[in-house]
C-alpha cells in the first residue's frame, strides 16, 4: 500500500497549483478524478459598499482556483477521468 501525500498549496497560484498537479501525477502516473474544492467567504455589504480587495480574494480562490486546477489537470487526466468542482465555506459557518 502506497502511503497518502498531501501538499499545502494557495489554489489561487499558478505556480502552486502547477506544482502539486505535477506531484500528484508524477507520484500516481496521471490523474484519473480532479475534485477541486476551495472556497472562501466574503462580506455582506450591498455591491455599492462591497470592498474590491474582498471580491477579489473571493474571486481569485472560488473561480480561480478551479480553472487553474482544471488548465494544468486536464493534460494530465486519463481518459474517462472525471472533474468535481464545488466551492462553499458552509463547512465553517455555525448558527
Amino acid at each position: 500500500m502506497v502511503a497518502p501525500t498531501a501538499m499545502l498549496a494557495d489554489v489561487a497560484n499558478a505556480r502552486e497549483t502547477e506544482a502539486y498537479v505535477n506531484a500528484t501525477a508524477a507520484r500516481w502516473g496521471g490523474i484519473d478524478v480532479l475534485f477541486s474544492n476551495a472556497g472562501v467567504g466574503g462580506v455582506i455589504r450591498p455591491v455599492t459598499e462591497y470592498p474590491e480587495d474582498v471580491f477579489d480574494q473571493v474571486i481569485a480562490v472560488n473561480l480561480k482556483g478551479s480553472f487553474l486546477a482544471c488548465k494544468y489537470a486536464l493534460p494530465k487526466m486519463r481518459d474517462g477521468g472525471s472533474i468535481v468542482m464545488t466551492s462553499s465555506v458552509v463547512g465553517v459557518t455555525s448558527d
